[in-house]
């Protein structure tokens, strides 16, 4: 296989494992081509999964809250009950 430096050794023992698989469900040797077409089909197929959605960035209250907001001392719990 070419590009397996560029691979993580999981990604080459699954790879791997996925043709050993195909070989044995075929009943005969791969051709490089059909190697190849194994390998980039679990390349895509990871590569779908792996891009994250960034998290919008949200303000917590809004200016107008904030501005009417009046700061009050804290008050023990023992006297709040």
């Amino acid at each position: 296989m070419e590009n397996e430096t560029e691979l993580s050794e999981y990604q080459c023992y699954v790879i791997k494992g996925l043709i050993e698989q195909e070989k044995q469900a075929l009943g005969r040797e791969l051709s490089l081509r059909e190697q190849h077409r194994i390998r980039d089909d679990y390349l895509t197929a990871t590569q779908k999964v792996t891009p994250r959605q960034k998290r919008v960035y949200r303000r917590s209250r809004c200016i107008k809250e904030v501005a009417d907001y009046t700061w009050k001392p804290s008050t023990p719990v023992r006297h709040s009950r």
